[in-house]
């Protein structure tokens, strides 16, 4: 692939899915000439994986890393339907002659249906087209006897069923829930002398136009999410454009290249341990964002990457410390609303965090999606936190009572309006009260003035 310049016309780094690895022979050496893209390299049998995780070791190419699985074909029905999308993939010899002895026919075709919906570009090392028709000539003649007289000269080949062999098999196989239109090329080996005739071929796939649904990541059903989107892609000979268009919203989120892979995804391919380890380590030196699920980390380039699209903006690394000292001071707030008597049920948001909505239980539940203001408010509005919303309905209680002594219309009895001589408080600000409680400032009280105990009490006097 190197030499052939299939991957040095790439301007930028890039990801490389590699299926039954073995020991690294092709993932490798391609991590060591491309170290700024992303090398996933997945096999089946341990003892190869680590073989290869000791080369990976010894040459330092830590942009490749290994996982153990035991299914390909489960693999690939939970990447299709993710959107984690790859820039190339790889199919070697071995795994193309496993999937024929191993699989059955409706097998193979998903599996190959999957796997040109997973990458941009797809390659698989399979035998020429001279190769299958000279097998089909040896072991089922009966197959071949019309057109040929059984030569076994590779230069009789190949017969006219297994002309574009390569291309056909491809095109007649591949089956998934998926609308994907390819381009095809069979590509020669070009190392070797000029005249070297090798028995096998690459096979490449180009996606030209997908469209499939996908979920909120890799393998969602063990979270539980149920988000959708539409995963696009279209491209041409030199350029490509992939997006996701949410589903509820329709909002489309770009991909800006194509050289991660997501760590949930990596986590549930069998990471080797050693490597888990490795990665472990860079999570916890990451900036903190907002939503640091495993979905929104991604590996490219041998490193690890936050990427929500939402929230890739704004890091709390200064707030954090404080987190304790906020919570302790929603939990005393609303104990002093409670003595008040103004503190409700707790309102709904979207994870159920106690103490950020309590108090402030309403008619109105949202939805309220926005991080920032996660909490259901009596006024029909979203705010940040319960202690927001309450001084806004307090708000909303005091301009009421503003407008209900103002109003001519007022009805009568309502707790709310004031009585005419309390309504000239908003203008006098002092007042007296007896026996009866308040008296109107305009009234004059009679007091007896006091005096001397010795003295008997004088005529009660007005002031």
């Amino acid at each position: 692939l190197f030499r052939s310049g299939q991957l040095k016309k790439e301007k930028g780094p890039f990801s490389f899915l590699e299926l039954e690895s073995r020991r690294g022979e092709i993932s490798l050496p391609l991590a060591q000439a491309f170290p700024e893209s992303s090398f996933i390299s997945l096999e089946s049998d341990k003892k190869l994986a680590y073989n290869h995780f000791e080369n990976v070791t010894a040459s330092k190419a830590f942009n490749n890393v290994i996982g153990v699985i035991s299914s390909t074909n489960f693999l690939l029905a939970k990447l299709v339907e993710s959107p984690d999308f790859l820039r190339y993939q790889f199919v070697g010899i071995y795994k193309f002659l496993d999937m024929v002895k191993t699989m059955t026919r409706k097998e193979f075709n998903e599996m190959l249906g999957a796997l040109f919906a997973t990458g941009l570009t797809t390659f698989i090392q399979l035998p020429s087209s001279e190769i299958f028709s000279l097998a089909a000539t040896t072991f089922f003649p009966l197959l071949t006897e019309p057109f040929s007289d059984k030569s076994y000269l590779k230069s009789d080949h190949p017969l006219p069923p297994f002309k574009n062999f390569e291309v056909r098999l491809a095109a007649e196989s591949a089956s998934a829930e998926v609308k994907n239109n390819v381009s095809a090329s069979v590509l020669r080996p070009s190392y070797g002398p000029p005249d070297t005739d090798h028995s096998w071929r690459f096979l490449r796939i180009d996606v030209r136009n997908l469209t499939v649904k996908v979920n909120h990541h890799f393998d969602y059903r063990l979270d539980g999410h149920s988000r959708k989107y539409v995963q696009r892609c279209v491209s041409n000979e030199t350029h490509w454009e992939v997006y996701l268009v949410r589903e509820f919203d329709g909002y489309k989120i770009p991909y800006e290249s194509l050289y991660a892979v997501s760590l949930i995804a990596l986590l549930r391919m069998g990471l080797l341990s050693e490597i888990k380890d490795s990665f472990y380590d860079m999570f916890i030196r990451l900036p903190l964002y907002e939503d640091m699920a495993p979905w929104n980390i991604v590996f490219q380039g041998g490193k690890l990457a936050y990427i929500d699209y939402d929230t890739k903006d704004r890091t709390f690394n200064k707030m954090v410390p404080a987190a304790y000292q906020v919570m302790a001071m929603l939990m005393n707030y609303q104990r002093t609303v409670t003595d008040f008597g103004h503190c409700g049920g707790p309102a709904k948001n979207e994870y159920n965090f106690q103490f950020i909505s309590s108090c402030v239980e309403s008619e109105f539940n949202g939805p309220c999606k926005d991080s920032k203001k996660p909490v259901p408010c009596g006024d029909h509005t979203c705010r940040s936190t319960y202690v927001e919303c309450l001084q806004a309905l307090n708000e909303l209680e005091y301009e009421r009572s503003l407008r209900l002594l103002k109003s001519k219309d007022r009805k009568k009895g309502d707790p709310l309006i004031l009585s005419s001589s309390l309504a000239e408080l908003n203008e006098k600000r002092s007042w007296a009260y007896g026996l009866g409680g308040f008296v109107s400032a305009k009234k004059k009280i009679q007091v007896p003035e006091y005096v001397d105990p010795a003295v008997s009490w004088r005529k009660p006097v007005t002031i």
